[in-house]
């Protein structure tokens, strides 16, 4: 290579800009990854930690998962004991508690109570983590991956903003399309296998009148069944919702005994990763609703 041509190539390596750096951002589970990708656009690169098909309750935490949220310059979760893993790992890593992001935070006063299994028969009451269910509550917990987004990559602060003031109008759609959707409803009484939609029936004027299992993993007893079927029957409700898969021989035998049907509504806490996941998915369960609780 002649000698000029050399020189001139390392003067351009030398005032060519550096290649930009992504952020890069894990996110614990399905909503958090669908909010987190629609705000950063091309910006910063998301990671779920999840694999699709598991779920966040019964999660095995392996050595891998702390690497991936140890490279990670954000981590995303919802908080309230959904990621079991979580205490551990902070306490594990002098830096991850910095790079935290919980979208929970701020929603102290808009919490309910629900009952989780604690050791090997003990209950507690602690508030129940199900807030993604609610789009206003999602739109909260956007705001805090925002600020968090900002301060980690202001050289991009204003396109997040832009990106979130958009998605924020559209949880806003998504909230009156809902409340459109179950306007009409009559009966407006839901039995839940699990104890995942409170924050849901709060926000569109729906109730809770039973659940199957009331403690995750605890099959309900003989008696807790028979009050359930005396509720059910007093209210004339005829459908359990279960989740999606749910449809187990545990549960098809609590239908047949308390002669209901089983419909599948969807907590959202696994599924195929897209960033109109969140969205598209509420939909359906508005139309769930709505065709089973006339």
């Amino acid at each position: 290579m002649p000698l000029l041509t050399f020189i001139i190539l390392v003067l351009v390596a030398a005032v060519a800009p550096a290649a930009e750096t992504h952020p890069h951002i894990v996110t614990s589970f399905l909503p958090l990854y669908s909010w987190a990708t629609t705000l950063v656009g091309e910006h910063a690169s998301v990671e779920n930690l999840l694999p699709v098909g598991s779920e966040p309750h019964d999660y095995a935490f392996t050595f891998s998962d702390a690497r991936k949220l140890e490279r990670a310059d954000l981590v995303v979760v919802n908080g309230l004991g959904l990621e079991a893993w979580l205490p551990k790992f902070l306490a594990n890593s002098a830096k991850a508690k910095d790079r935290v992001v919980t979208i929970s935070q701020g929603m102290e006063s808009n919490l309910i109570e629900g009952e989780h299994e604690h050791g090997a028969h003990e209950h507690q009451r602690h508030a129940n983590p199900h807030v993604w269910l609610d789009p206003q509550l999602a739109a909260h917990g956007v705001s805090n991956i925002l600020v968090a987004l900002q301060r980690a990559d202001p050289a991009h602060a204003s396109a997040y903003a832009t990106n979130a003031q958009r998605y924020l109008a559209r949880l806003d759609q998504l909230d009156r399309d809902i409340q459109e959707a179950l306007a009409g409803v009559t009966n407006r009484a839901i039995v839940t296998y699990h104890d995942a939609f409170p924050y849901f029936a709060r926000r569109y004027g729906l109730k809770v009148a039973g659940v199957v299992e009331e403690v995750p993993e605890v099959n309900p007893t003989a008696k807790y069944l028979s009050r359930l079927g005396r509720v059910m029957r007093g209210g004339d409700i005829r459908v359990i919702f279960i989740p999606p898969g749910g449809r187990t021989k545990v549960a098809q035998r609590i239908a047949a005994d308390l002669r209901a049907e089983l419909i599948e509504l969807d907590t959202l806490e696994s599924g195929p990763l897209t960033p109109s996941a969140y969205e598209e998915r509420m939909r359906n369960n508005a139309a769930v609703l709505q065709k089973h609780l006339k």
